[in-house]
């Protein structure tokens, strides 16, 4: 008869419970478990707005130091033209190209953009050049033709050079737009 056996019990279960009810001593508890996937999780909801936040940031600081924007915000052609030589002088400078010492604004344009094919830099530093010798007013013709330049040179940057310029624009905006050589 089987009624008259004694059960058999693990020797590592208490007394009254079966091995299943017991568990494993040094497994860690139910409970211990979720918790520490909760505290997975809002590392990981942390890393993510840690993420979300930066991005947010970089897409704000490059929205400022956008040279069509910023001309849209100024007052004056004279303002503009400024912002946009500064942006081009920018662009330039991760192209390998700078102005010598006591080159014009105009030689220095023609020579940076003859091998990059960019007429509108030409006619835009001529422009600021004749403006700020008073022999003509900057008009709005000028200020397109200084966004079209910009936009040549942004295009003619590598990948590599293309990254370096938006870090430089994230970091340094575009430079100071009060000297510019």
């Amino acid at each position: 008869e089987h009624g008259d056996e004694p059960e058999e019990q693990d020797e590592d279960a208490p007394d009254g419970e079966s091995p299943e009810e017991a568990g494993d001593a040094d497994a860690p508890q139910e409970g211990t478990r979720r918790g520490g996937g909760h505290w997975w999780m809002l590392l990981a909801l942390a890393a993510v707005a840690l993420v979300a936040m930066a991005v947010r940031w970089v897409r704000k600081r490059l929205r400022l130091s956008d040279p069509a924007a910023l001309c849209g915000s100024v007052r004056s052609y004279g303002e503009a033209a400024m912002i946009l030589y500064r942006a081009n002088l920018t662009v330039l400078a991760h192209l390998g190209q700078a102005p010598m010492g006591g080159e014009t604004p105009s030689a220095f344009a023609r020579r940076a953009a003859e091998p990059l094919k960019n007429d509108d830099f030409v006619a835009f530093a001529t422009a600021v050049s004749d403006a700020s010798y008073g022999r003509q007013p900057l008009k709005r013709a000028d200020i397109d033709a200084g966004l079209r330049a910009y936009e040549g040179f942004r295009k003619a940057l590598g990948l590599k050079e293309r990254a370096r310029f938006m870090w430089t624009r994230v970091v340094h905006g575009l430079g100071d737009f009060e000297r510019i050589p």
